[in-house]
């Protein structure tokens, strides 16, 4: 959404860069998640000004998983940037910290709406039923509602709701056609195309992103658009939409309750300047207490730090002296190469450097992961599935094996099909769609630094790297799984392969190539056949986007 408003802007001056395939021009704005920035970190000299969103996500205290990666990213960009910008809702006070030394904490607590929070947690505990309360609301209700369900059970459990109660089907032609093309594209059995019918729409970070951003636009359509959202936090990371309703209906975030600061950034997306000047927010769940929200952002003992971005922040000595001894035993067991890896934790990566060390054996004939024939693969990726440490029992390792191998055929087969096959091995939609997430982003970077490691320790002169651009890429073309983020679904994507207007399988071709030849022949792409109402619909979507 970043990249569509800016490149609306200043797309005739700049080049608007969110995929790793760009080159540089002379005036450049990027537009990245913290992983995706570091792999262009060294390529860029010096930047006018660094501009860090939602940066309490640098705290190990709020997103473990990612905070080392965005670190990196303040420390590393940070030295070569002229001025920086770290922005976060709701931040009373910011703890003395290395990584905002010689910058101003400036709170803003102006409000352009007001909010009517009506807490209806009493009556639940007096024994009303909260469902007939959330029913009663809503079919009350006028304007748009986002529903914040807390976890991906309970979307579940909410659409289970609202599909067996009378919630009245919508007069829309629009949502009509985009239920037809769910059933065409996914199956007659996702639920979701029976819930746009009664405009209702469905969140989460799970989701193919060309099918996230066409719900937030449905949601924006006035008339015949989606009324509702249903989500988890995805609606409040990263998706610039509010409603004139908001619900609370639990007081989860994942497996953690909500906290003070996450439930305001909830709330707040009720109401919206110039249209909903009163939101309206109706909590079906206790709410936490009210505190005074301080950020504390330490150093994570476990982060990979190079020489540079050591000097570039204050740290005792006791820790520089840790990262230095850790830099020291990586450049001695895998080189200078260590400085490459995908991932920003120590810990890693010595369990990886030790666990190939006692089991050189297990590795030999590693090329095979290679092979076009998928059955060629199973033994070794049982292999990279238990150093993983994925959790699996060996019964869920060779699932998820069986999974990779029906989604090597992503390309060649409809969706539908592929889905169609992945309940034969008990993969539901919605796991599938975790289990793509997992491919493409944990198991990738996981084997690249495997492979880089692999060189250096095992000395067998295999390079795995042809497998990893697979599943990096969802076993499609590379601009293809990379244009789904600029609202191009994967099923257009082929109909215009199959009508031989682009060949996206062209492994020279760029992002900025592929919108390039989708701009020049719109008007031949617009008239193929197999093309229904909702994938023009989609299309038109698409060049809104990419269009000055």
């Amino acid at each position: 959404e970043t990249r569509r408003r800016l490149f609306k802007k200043f797309a005739n001056r700049y080049n608007i860069i969110t995929t790793t395939d760009v080159d540089l021009g002379g005036n450049n704005i990027f537009i990245f998640p913290q992983e995706r920035a570091l792999t262009y970190a060294n390529e860029i000299g010096d930047i006018d000004i660094l501009i860090i969103d939602e940066f309490y996500k640098s705290s190990i205290e709020v997103d473990k998983e990612r905070a080392p990666a965005l670190i990196k990213c303040i420390i590393n960009l940070g030295t070569k940037a002229k001025q920086r910008y770290f922005l976060a809702p709701n931040i009373d006070e910011l703890q003395d910290n290395p990584f905002t030394q010689g910058m101003s904490f400036e709170k803003v607590d102006f409000k352009t709406v007001f909010l009517e929070v009506n807490n209806l947690y009493p009556q639940i505990l007096e024994g009303k039923d909260k469902s007939d309360i959330l029913l009663n609301l809503y079919r009350k209700t006028n304007g748009k509602s986002l529903i914040y369900a807390g976890t991906f059970s309970e979307i579940d459990n909410l659409r289970t709701l609202f599909s067996r109660n009378d919630i009245q089907y919508k007069k829309s032609e629009l949502l009509d056609s985009f239920s037809k093309w769910l059933d065409d594209n996914y199956g007659r059995l996702w639920y979701l195309s029976d819930l746009v019918k009664k405009g209702i729409g469905i969140h989460h970070g799970k989701l193919h992103r060309s099918l996230s951003q066409i719900q937030i636009r449905l949601f924006e359509e006035e008339k015949n658009g989606l009324d509702t959202i249903i989500s988890t936090s995805s609606i409040i990371e990263g998706v610039n939409t509010s409603a004139e309703n908001v619900f609370v209906w639990r007081n989860k975030n994942g497996n953690k309750n909500l906290n003070d600061f996450t439930y305001k950034n909830i709330i707040g997306r009720g109401g919206r300047m110039f249209k909903h000047f009163i939101g309206k927010i109706y909590v079906l769940d206790k709410a936490p207490e009210t505190e005074t929200i301080q950020l504390s952002l330490p150093l994570p003992d476990d982060i990979i730090l190079n020489e540079s971005e050591i000097e570039s922040i204050e740290l005792p000595q006791e820790q520089i002296t840790k990262i230095v001894v850790d830099n020291k035993e990586l450049e001695s067991k895998i080189g200078e190469d260590f400085v490459l890896l995908q991932s920003t934790k120590t810990s890693q990566i010595k369990t990886i450097v030790s666990e190939l060390e006692r089991n050189r054996k297990k590795w030999n004939g590693l090329n095979y992961i290679n092979s076009s024939n998928p059955d060629d693969w199973g033994y070794l990726l049982n292999n990279f599935l238990w150093m993983m440490r994925w959790g699996f029992k060996q019964v869920d390792k060779d699932k998820i094996v069986d999974a990779i191998k029906i989604c090597s055929n992503n390309w060649r087969k409809p969706m539908a099909t592929i889905l169609d096959e992945l309940k034969d091995i008990d993969m539901g939609i919605e796991e599938y769609f975790s289990f793509e997430k997992k491919l493409t982003y944990d198991m990738a970077s996981f084997l690249s630094d495997f492979n880089i490691i692999q060189k250096r320790v095992l000395n067998i002169n295999a390079d795995i790297e042809p497998f990893i651009i697979k599943i990096r890429n969802a076993f499609l073309p590379a601009v293809v799984f990379l244009l789904e983020e600029y609202g191009l679904p994967r099923m257009i994507s082929r109909k215009i392969q199959d009508a031989k207007i682009i060949n996206f399988e062209d492994d020279e071709m760029t992002t900025p190539t592929a919108i390039s030849q989708l701009l020049i022949k719109k008007n031949d792409i617009m008239r193929i056949q197999t093309l229904d109402d909702f994938d023009i619909y989609m299309l038109n979507y698409f060049y809104q986007g990419v269009n000055m």
